[in-house]
């Protein structure tokens, strides 16, 4: 068995696009209708060179395929309230994204909704105690977890919200040992991204304290 964690980072323009949004649902059922219409809402906004999204027709791309200039436009659009002075500095939650659960080169756990790349320290956490670990995102599987392994229930859904996109299995078995090696490559890329965002703070001289601790770690 092999098993990824891998980073990515959500991306969506604020730019109306001048392409009606598809009435296909879901993106990953009409997947060039949504990468097309999304692409569009990027470019308005001032996003170069994306390239394809992790999955086809969705916000995400992996954190280092991302180029500098892109994640600067992102950490400029994530913060532009806080630089208005509209809200503190504990009011800006980490950047959007998390890690995907990748099994045998399958795609199988997506971070769902409100996760961040915090979410990192959920995946660290659980597959190094002996307990489930909170996290981010909603829903989120139920777990089992024992000494060696850790066993995904995808089946139990919080307050019946679907998880998106689907799961491709009903639960799945994973090694705690595989998790962890999983998590310490997946942490190594997210402290890559925080060297460049440290660097796109004092290049751009945005002058926000601990930029890396606040847009990735959340402390």
């Amino acid at each position: 068995m092999t098993v990824e964690l891998i980073p990515v980072l959500e991306i969506i323009g604020g730019h109306r696009s001048e392409i009606p949004e598809p009435k296909s649902w879901p993106y990953w059922e009409h997947p060039d209708e949504w990468d097309n219409y999304n692409l569009n809402r990027l470019l308005g906004s001032g996003f170069t060179d994306l390239g394809a999204p992790y999955a086809p027709g969705s916000h995400f791309y992996r954190l280092s395929s991302i180029t500098e200039i892109n994640i600067t436009k992102v950490v400029r659009q994530h913060l532009s309230d806080f630089f208005k002075g509209v809200y503190k500095r504990d009011g800006v939650s980490p950047l959007f994204g998390g890690c995907v659960l990748k099994v045998n080169d399958k795609d199988i756990f997506f971070p769902q909704c409100c996760s961040d790349l915090s979410d990192i320290a959920y995946w660290e956490h659980i597959a190094g105690k002996h307990e489930s670990g909170y996290y981010q995102g909603h829903p989120q599987p139920y777990l089992q977890i024992g000494k060696q392994h850790i066993l995904f229930d995808f089946k139990t859904k919080e307050f019946d919200e679907p998880f998106v996109p689907p799961v491709p299995v009903d639960e799945i078995t994973i090694s705690k040992d595989l998790l962890t090696e999983a998590a310490i490559k997946a942490k190594a890329e997210l402290h890559d991204f925080a060297a460049t965002l440290i660097k796109i703070n004092h290049s751009n001289t945005l002058n926000v304290p601990d930029i890396d601790n606040l847009l990735i770690w959340d402390y």
